[in-house]
């Protein structure tokens, strides 16, 4: 049985610029591979769509983030998870008790914890000090 996985946006980011580190870029696109072929339960949440795309067009321009926001919505295999009031009360708690730099680190996480028994794909050392968190980067 394949487990659920969150994917966090820097995963996407990686992948997309390919101006990170190659170790970064090479275990993104691992990551997302395995996902496309479904070896993994991909999950991210709608937020990550707002993340990547402002992200790319902060380093590219924007026609390029518009290429690859399509290509996210489209990616195969990935399926979005959507926000109600419930993760953001558990994401204000997440963010409360833990030193985060962001507070969207605070709404995957709590994804992360409601649909993907805390599993989390992410290069971001944030997430190890979170309750339940387990954190993939190798």
């Amino acid at each position: 049985m394949k487990i659920p996985i969150y994917i966090d946006s820097n995963v996407f980011v990686f992948y997309a610029l390919e101006t990170e580190s190659l170790k970064n870029n090479e275990l993104s696109m691992d990551y997302l591979n395995r996902v496309h072929d479904k070896s993994l339960l991909g999950f991210t949440g709608v937020i990550t769509w707002d993340e990547v795309v402002f992200n790319i067009k902060r380093f590219t321009t924007r026609g390029e983030s518009i290429k690859f926001g399509e290509k996210l919505l489209g990616f195969p295999n990935l399926l979005f998870l959507g926000i109600n009031k419930g993760v953001i009360e558990q994401a204000q708690q997440i963010y409360k008790k833990f030193s985060l730099k962001h507070t969207m680190d605070a709404i995957h996480a709590s994804l992360a914890l409601k649909y993907c028994n805390g599993n989390i794909i992410s290069d971001d050392g944030d997430f190890d000090e979170i309750t339940g968190i387990n954190r993939f980067w190798d």
